[in-house]
């Protein structure tokens, strides 16, 4: 898949199941933490994304995917979906 392609993917799983609005969804937040403004996920909510994307493409994120905070941005997420 294209990281387009993915991206669109992680941000309509954050808006559809998250009810975050798509302004704040646009590119330019892609690589800010979403545990920090704009977006204020609690590690729950950070755990529940998880299943949702695992849901969605049908695949298992490793655990060494997410070392070194790589489940941290959109941006970050894109990347582990591209490599599974």
């Amino acid at each position: 898949m294209k990281e387009i392609t993915i991206n669109n993917r992680v941000v309509e799983v954050l808006h559809q199941k998250f009810h975050l609005p798509h302004d704040i969804l646009i590119q330019k937040n892609w690589d800010k933490p979403l545990t920090e403004e704009p977006f204020y996920f609690s590690d729950i909510e950070m755990v529940y994304l998880l299943f949702e994307l695992e849901k969605s493409y049908g695949m298992c994120v490793k655990s060494e995917d997410m070392d070194d905070y790589g489940y941290s941005t959109i941006r970050k997420i894109t990347n582990i979906m591209e490599g599974i």
